[in-house]
């Protein structure tokens, strides 16, 4: 057999890496784009360094790991894959949450609207199937009459 091919035999049955050489992997990058290239690898921006990150949503990592970065402080600023190097966790966590935030506020702005009208249309039909009650005849005549009655007898009079 050929050499490169036994070597392609081994590789896809050795054991998988390990975790202290995925952290050699990722730490023996010294920049940001090439910290990203690696899989399984994510930026620290404050200490410059690469840090081994396998955590099915990287830029979520500050939030399982409050350790994720060297320097405490830069934890939210980890840079990740597919994201880059100028977008940190807190930049992404702010978007999708302003994003997110106007969509509720519109959806709830639209449902009061439509609320709105529904009852609107609602308290019309009602009204028109209320059936208007005649007012008693003692009343109506009292309607007519002056509300300052001295001033009605002395008009007569004059």
């Amino acid at each position: 057999m050929e050499p490169s091919l036994i070597s392609a035999l081994r590789s896809n049955f050795s054991a998988s890496e390990t975790d202290r050489e995925h952290f050699y992997r990722c730490w023996s990058r010294t920049s940001c784009p090439n910290c990203l290239d690696a899989e399984g690898c994510s930026w620290c921006p404050y200490s410059w360094s690469c840090v081994p990150n396998s955590y099915k949503i990287p830029f979520l990592a500050p939030a399982y790991d409050k350790q994720i970065c060297p320097a405490r402080q830069e934890q939210w600023e980890i840079r990740t894959r597919p994201l880059g190097c100028n977008v940190s966790s807190v930049t992404t966590l702010t978007a999708t949450v302003s994003i997110v935030g106007t969509f509720v506020v519109l959806l709830l702005a639209f449902l009061t609207i439509l609320a709105a009208l529904r009852i609107r249309v609602y308290a019309r039909k009602k009204a028109w199937r209320v059936p208007w009650r005649a007012r008693p005849a003692q009343n109506h005549d009292r309607e007519q009459e002056p509300l300052l009655r001295s001033q009605a007898a002395g008009q007569g009079a004059e």
